[in-house]
Order: structure tokens, then C-alpha cells, then sequence
């Protein structure tokens, strides 16, 4: 099956294209850096198509000519960019989202599978933090009316688009709301766990 993956090349998304090339899957791959370097030795099982998620008429394009079913949709702008640039990160962060989802309408695609963040819940207090951490599922609230981040309202933002479109055009939407990542690729960014590894090893 082909499976467009959005922001295939970062972080998060290398490991999606490289588990659907592993599970026989054909990833069609939708990213704006065309920086390969996360999943070298892949070249000549995936196909990736510079373009930027702003532009529907592009994803229309791709959706179109292989034929497209499933979309994953993990291309998004770090959370401090978005903050130092916010047109252009609620821009790329919900408007794209909405164009995964306009595009997923007019090509009667089956799925869309968006990955949400921790980011989409209020700040965790009282119980829910410090020192007894209570587990948060997914009645916690994300009152976008609280939201003081970009990248927190865009996701909350794409999470409710998703499901409008679902129930409006009759098609699957499942956001995930990721937890703080780590491993090799993350250590592009410098999330917390990445720090802890490198001072480890120095």
C-alpha cells in the first residue's frame, strides 16, 4: 500500500517511513527539506517530493498521482519557531493541516492519520503534576481559551478540523498526542532526553 507521509524526513517521521518500508508498505514521502540523511539507506524504496505543506494544489498532485489511500501527517514547525513566527507557524501548523484534510475530501482518501502533542492538553496541575503526576488520558481538558502557544493552539486547532472533516465527509481521522521523543533522530532538535544522553556521554 502507498502511504503519504508528510514531514517524512524529520525527526519523527523517518521512523514512520522506515517501519512502513519494514511492514512492505510504499511510502510517498511529502516534505519541505529534502535532507535525506535520516533515512539514507531507503533511497531506492521510498519517493519523496519537495514541496510545502501550505500548498494544497501540491498534495492535491501527489495524493492524485500515486494514488493515495492513507495519509500520515507528522510535517509540522518546532514549537519555538512557531512562537518567534507566529503567522507562519499556526500558517504551517492548522491551515496545513487543513489542507491534509481539504485534500483528503476531494480524493475520497480512506484515513488520515495526524500526530497531535502532549502540547494539546492544558498545563498539568494539582494531581495531574509535580510530585504525584496522576496519569492524564483523554478527558483532560484542551480549552484552546488557555492556550498561550502557538504550537499548542494549532494542534489542538488541527485536532477538532479532523474531526469535523471526518464526520462531514465520512472519512477515518485518529490524532496521536506524542509525549516527549527521543533517540537519534530527535537529537536534531535538543529535546530534553537528547541533552541527558549527550552530557552522559561527555
Amino acid at each position: 500500500m502507498k502511504v503519504l507521509v508528510t514531514g517524512g524526513l524529520g525527526a519523527h517521521g523517518a521512523w514512520v517511513v522506515r517501519q512502513l518500508v519494514q511492514e512492505g508498505h510504499t511510502p510517498i514521502v511529502f516534505d519541505a527539506s529534502g535532507d535525506t540523511s535520516l533515512i539514507p539507506d531507503l533511497a531506492a524504496k521510498v519517493t519523496v517530493v519537495i514541496a510545502d505543506i501550505r500548498d494544497v494544489s501540491s498534495i492535491i498532485r501527489v495524493v492524485k498521482e500515486h494514488q493515495i489511500k492513507v495519509i500520515a501527517h507528522l510535517a509540522a514547525m518546532k514549537s519555538p519557531a512557531a512562537q518567534a513566527n507566529p503567522r507562519t507557524g499556526f500558517e504551517i501548523n492548522a491551515f496545513g493541516t487543513v489542507n491534509i484534510l481539504e485534500a483528503a475530501r476531494i480524493m475520497e482518501v480512506q484515513r488520515v492519520v495526524y500526530t497531535s502533542s502532549k502540547w494539546a492538553f492544558l498545563p498539568c496541575l494539582g494531581e495531574y503534576g509535580h510530585p504525584t503526576y496522576k496519569k492524564v488520558d483523554e478527558t483532560y481538558s484542551t480549552d484552546p481559551a488557555a492556550r498561550t502557544s502557538v504550537y499548542a493552539a494549532a494542534k489542538v486547532a488541527s485536532e477538532h478540523m479532523g474531526n469535523t472533516y471526518s464526520e462531514q465527509y465520512k472519512f477515518d481521522f485518529v490524532a496521536l498526542r506524542f509525549a516527549s521523543t527521543f533517540g537519534p533522530s530527535a537529537r536534531r532538535s535538543k529535546p530534553v532526553f537528547a541533552q541527558m544522553i549527550d552530557n552522559a556521554m561527555s
